[in-house]
């Protein structure tokens, strides 16, 4: 038998393996992206590294530590991370030979002119197919699973963003509400003073009755405020048990430690150093370049396939000689497959593709353009938010020598009781808005802090074995 056509037909597929039809698209960012946010402020790099130890708050530290270690939606992206790297291999698998081994032996009794034989037969063969990647068909498909994997690795990083800044939010809330029942209760004890106060002037014949009404009123107002505060710190520390992976009522805060202040000044960097440090963005890009490697899937599709195929292997009656030489059979086969009649399915899921990746590319454009938003936001916030503070801080005081002032007047009969609780409700409601307005702009502060993004989780992600495995394997 001649081979050499056959043999020429594979070397001539094999030169051929490697063509790409389809030209990789341009990818950037949007257009006219500024130079600077708008708000004014110091441009300079911002310490994303591990920001909320600044707080110098260990209780935190130590939440902290706890959510990434047992936190449940981590250990879920874990195990998306992990799904998307054995779609990696599987999708790797193609691209090399794929052998089969057979074998079978049997007896059987046929009826023969002479008589009943009974014959037996033994086979063994070793089958090979190998798809040679002409239009890079696979390749595209291992490189589109690489990118999908890295993808879900910044998703992981997001999710540790996402995570370390409401365990923060949740932490400052609930050292909120524990300060309001703290406040409640000086206001309480200031509300019973002055119940004391017209008791005493009642008993002297000096005020009506009404007076020692108007005062338990007040009195009771703020009774009637510390279930609402100690049920929203509950909620929050709930939330942080959630977050934590632990069963609610696991967390306690101390009342000696309030709200801390902002420990750093403001730096946001660049508008363009968010496309390096924001992991959402760059996943969003990750998926538009798979985006188009999979339309070049799509279009090599298009094109003839072709397969080495081969067999050997032998038969005989005896088990002992079945790989003696009479007895070996074997076939080499070059197939090549052009689809013909398929009513455009091929056609179609180009263009199918083509659509994803603009949606995609608009997915990714709008990334960036939510990532801007938020820094701007969060700035404009802690800059109004420290003015309102300033604000409230005057209000304050004014409202305290207002209720000094009043309560002198009031015991020496200068003035009515009316005076007196009007200035302590202002004070009253001045401090708690004051406390609100201080967990606010911490709060701020943390959405600056995510909006800006960071690598400092990577440290966290290699703990768990991931760190080293992303690493072999390379952007296409």
């Amino acid at each position: 038998m001649n081979l050499r056509p056959v043999l020429l037909l594979a070397w001539i597929v094999l030169i051929l393996a490697g063509c790409s039809p389809h030209k990789p698209s341009p990818i950037s960012p949007p257009e006219n992206m500024p130079a600077f946010f708008s708000e004014g402020h110091d441009p300079g790099t911002p310490d994303l590294d591990r920001w909320w130890e600044q707080f110098e708050d260990e209780v935190l530290n130590e939440l902290m530590e706890q959510v990434f270690t047992e936190n449940l939606d981590i250990r879920q992206a874990f195990a998306r991370v992990e799904q998307m790297q054995a779609r990696i291999r599987l999708a790797n698998a193609g691209r090399f030979p794929q052998l089969d081994l057979e074998g079978s032996g049997g007896r059987q009794r046929n009826l023969t002119i002479t008589g009943p034989v009974i014959q037996d037969t033994y086979n063994l063969s070793a089958s090979a197919v190998f798809e040679v990647d002409v239009w890079n068909r696979l390749k595209l498909a291992r490189d589109s699973a690489a990118l999908e994997f890295l993808a879900s690795r910044e998703d992981l990083r997001t999710l540790y963003l996402t995570l370390s800044a409401g365990l923060v939010e949740n932490y400052f809330l609930a050292k909120e509400q524990l300060a309001q029942v703290e406040l409640a209760h000086k206001t309480i004890a200031i509300n019973q003073n002055i119940l004391n106060l017209a008791q005493s002037r009642y008993n002297q014949g000096m005020v009506s009755a009404e007076d020692i009404y108007l005062a338990r009123q007040n009195l009771a107002a703020a009774w009637s405020r510390l279930p609402i505060y100690q049920a929203a710190e509950a909620q929050a520390l709930n939330r942080i048990s959630i977050l934590s992976g632990q069963f609610p009522d696991n967390v306690a805060l101390s009342p000696e430690s309030g709200l801390p202040d902002i420990p750093w000044e403001i730096y946001a960097g660049l508008p363009s150093d968010l496309l390096i440090s924001r992991p959402d963005i760059r996943a969003a890009l990750l998926r538009v370049r798979a985006a188009d490697l999979e339309i070049g899937q799509a279009v090599a599709q298009r094109f003839p396939s072709f397969r080495l195929a081969g067999v050997y292997g032998g038969a005989s009656d005896e088990l002992r000689t079945i790989l003696d030489s009479p007895n070996i059979f074997w076939n080499l086969l070059v197939q090549i497959a052009q689809p013909v009649l398929e009513g455009g399915r091929r056609a179609a899921q180009v263009d199918v593709n083509r659509a994803i990746f603009k949606q995609n590319l608009a997915a990714y454009h709008r990334e960036v353009l939510e990532a801007f938003r938020e820094v701007e936001d969060s700035l404009a916030l802690i800059r109004g938010k420290n003015q309102h503070i300033q604000h409230l801080k005057s209000v304050e005081e004014s409202a305290n020598r207002a209720l000094e002032l009043s309560a002198r007047n009031y015991s020496q009969g200068l003035s009515d009781l009316l005076m007196v609780l009007e200035s302590q409700r202002a004070l009253y409601n001045a401090q708690s808005s004051l406390v609100t307005a201080r967990r606010e702009l911490l709060v701020f502060h943390v959405q600056l802090m995510r909006a800006l993004g960071g690598e400092w989780m990577d440290r966290h992600i290699q703990d768990a074995g991931l760190g080293n495995q992303g690493k072999r394997i390379s952007q296409p």
